[in-house]
């Protein structure tokens, strides 16, 4: 889907990072660094890419960030539902994911 609107493959990096949040569901720097075999400098660049792209979100700040799919994969894969039972927010965000997930899904 990316690559169609941008009209470009996607790095190999993000396509690596794209799969390991797949699998973890969720990941912070370092993890993502190891997994791309390189070091949270040349990491950062890459999921930072990937959530400017509305592919990956991102959840809290500075050195406890960690990174998750976006609602928007989720749903391209079939699976919406998931978005909310990994997405792990408080229960005043998680309120205000439902409601407009039940409204768009029923």
């Amino acid at each position: 889907m990316e690559e169609k609107r941008t009209r470009q493959p996607l790095p190999v990096d993000s396509l690596i990072a794209l799969t390991l949040l797949r699998q973890e569901r969720r990941l912070d720097t370092v993890q993502l660094a190891r997994g791309i075999q390189k070091d949270e400098a040349a990491a950062r660049p890459v999921i930072e890419r990937l959530v400017e792209a509305g592919l990956v979100e991102a959840h809290g700040v500075k050195k406890g960030r960690t990174y998750t799919l976006s609602p928007k994969v989720y749903q391209q894969m079939g699976q919406a539902a998931d978005y909310v039972r990994q997405a792990g927010f408080d229960s005043i965000q998680q309120e205000q994911m439902v409601l407009p997930f039940v409204r768009g899904h029923g």
